[in-house]
């Protein structure tokens, strides 16, 4: 070692680590209300836009709320065993979306707008009174073809 190198200091040190600390990632990216009875969705979920999963079935929700377009992070959402009846256009926003879960809920019709759900593996709409198109073309090409064709009528509107 040559007398011109300087070893630093344990204080230099701690502005770094402090900067470090403060720039940390949200720790929790998930929520599970899944059997819990909800009714309905505060408003308040939704200001959580960092979220990355979000379980919310087994519950008695009747509608999802047009809000969670806000969660553009999601990439997973479970709605499956709820009485819900008509799909917001806003999920259409969620273009994260790799795992939709709808199973078992009164949806009679798939909004266009899913269409623009690219990254889309898996839609799981079966337990559901949807028309006879959809569901066979769900169980003949899979969740692609049914997201393709929901792009390609939306477009046509």
């Amino acid at each position: 070692m040559d007398g011109d190198e300087e070893i630093p200091h344990e204080e230099d040190k701690r502005p770094i680590l402090h900067n470090i600390e403060r720039n940390k990632r949200q720790e929790w990216v998930e929520i599970d209300f899944g059997g819990q009875g909800l009714r309905a969705l505060s408003e308040t979920l939704f200001v959580y836009t960092f979220l990355d999963k979000l379980f919310i079935n087994h519950n008695k929700l009747t509608k999802l709320p047009p809000a969670i377009g806000r969660l553009k992070l999601l990439s997973h959402l479970d709605a499956s065993s709820n009485n819900i009846t008509v799909l917001p256009t806003e999920l259409g926003l969620l273009t994260n979306l790799r795992t939709l879960l709808l199973f078992d809920n009164r949806i009679t019709q798939l909004p266009g707008e899913l269409g623009t759900l690219y990254q889309l593996e898996t839609l799981g709409i079966e337990g559901n009174p949807l028309n006879d198109g959809i569901k066979s073309r769900m169980v003949k090409d899979g969740t692609k073809a049914v997201i393709h064709e929901l792009r390609e009528n939306c477009e046509g509107e």
